[in-house]
């Protein structure tokens, strides 16, 4: 029991009362936020062939506790790679509750002059609440289906 005639005291249990509430309190906010994540869920042809189309399907997925709205993802491509119009690499999904997922659908040209090998491409998503996108690097296999001895 604490004394009230020692306000020392009083104010140590006081500041140890609120530090711990305090404490208490953080695990359950941040719990409480979405939390966007990409993946790639395949793309096809596999290899992607060059001089053609390869089609990638992005999966963008709820893993937090709230549900996250105005949800956005962009595809952005670099060398090899490209889409036919630059208004296509946005695409919006609108709300996704928690564990909820959506599926974009991207078609992009593989440059005639493209080499060999494993490239890699970008895709950036966030919640419109948010100034921040993030990004995420996927690799795509380009050319041959043959292998090295090492199996590259």
């Amino acid at each position: 029991m604490v004394s009230l005639s020692n306000p020392e005291k009083i104010r140590k249990y006081a500041i140890f009362a609120v530090f711990t509430l305090i404490c208490l309190s953080m695990p359950a906010n941040a719990a409480e936020g979405a939390n966007l994540d990409a993946t790639i869920l395949r793309y096809e042809p596999i290899p992607a062939q060059i001089g053609e189309y390869v089609t990638v399907w992005v999966k963008i997925e709820n893993l937090g506790f709230a549900k996250a709205e105005d949800v956005r993802v962009r595809m952005v491509p670099e060398y090899p790679f490209s889409l036919d119009s630059p208004d296509n690499a946005d695409e919006y999904i609108g709300t996704l509750k928690p564990d909820d997922a959506a599926v974009e659908e991207y078609r992009l040209f593989v440059d005639e002059d493209a080499k060999a090998g494993i490239e890699t491409i970008e895709v950036w998503y966030r919640e419109d609440t948010e100034d921040t996108w993030y990004k995420k690097e996927f690799d795509i296999r380009v050319g041959s289906t043959t292998f090295d001895s090492k199996g590259n």
